[in-house]
């Protein structure tokens, strides 16, 4: 039974876990699990990630990637969610996405077939990174430095500048597997099956 937790979220006096049996709601005050329309929509669902943007839930999951609208109670998926331009194409696969991240201004959701971002002032999507920069791998996680990507998928890291269009590929068996990354001025830390590692990027 994977019932693990793979990201956490805190909304008003609610604990939100994304686990591989879908969207676990807990009472803060008491730990007394909540049971709604989310909890069953995403029920025995892989959920990936979860990350908040003003009043919306941005859900990372198996079956694809969806939004929660908290004040109008409302599921949208990818599909009827904010705007496209005619240059915007979608992922061939709409189903694992399994990363998420974001600055102040876009959030990028991962999966095998690409990185796709939503403009948080437009709320429109963009294509972000082809898939064949990272080889088309699982992605585990993503990270963000100004115009620096960094993806982290089952085979190792890539560093990606998406206004230079440039790469680095780092896959050193020391590193082992990359679970997740956090950013920190001009260092890169990386949390790994082999422990906590941290370069300088810049």
């Amino acid at each position: 039974d994977k019932s693990w937790v793979n990201s956490f979220l805190k909304i008003d006096d609610q604990i939100w876990l994304a686990t591989h049996n879908g969207i676990v709601i807990l009472n803060q005050d008491n730990k007394s699990q909540i049971d709604n329309e989310i909890v069953d929509y995403f029920l025995n669902n892989i959920i990936y990630e979860l990350v908040r943007a003003n009043d919306h839930i941005f859900i990372a999951s198996e079956s694809g990637l969806y939004i929660y609208d908290i004040q109008n109670n409302k599921i949208y998926d990818l599909e009827s969610f904010g705007y496209r331009s005619e240059s915007f194409i979608f992922p061939s696969n709409h189903f694992d996405y399994t990363a998420i991240t974001k600055n102040k201004d876009n959030i990028y959701f991962a999966n095998q077939s690409g990185i796709i971002s939503f403009n948080l002032s437009d709320r429109s999507w963009s294509n972000a990174v082809e898939s064949s920069i990272y080889g088309a791998l699982e992605v585990r996680s993503i990270a963000l430095a100004k115009e620096k990507i960094f993806i982290a998928t089952v085979n190792g890291l890539v560093q990606y500048d998406m206004k230079k269009n440039s790469l680095e590929i780092f896959n050193y068996k020391f590193m082992g597997s990359i679970n997740d990354m956090y950013i920190k001025g001009s260092k890169i830390w990386l949390g790994t099956s082999q422990g906590l590692i941290s370069y300088r990027y810049r």
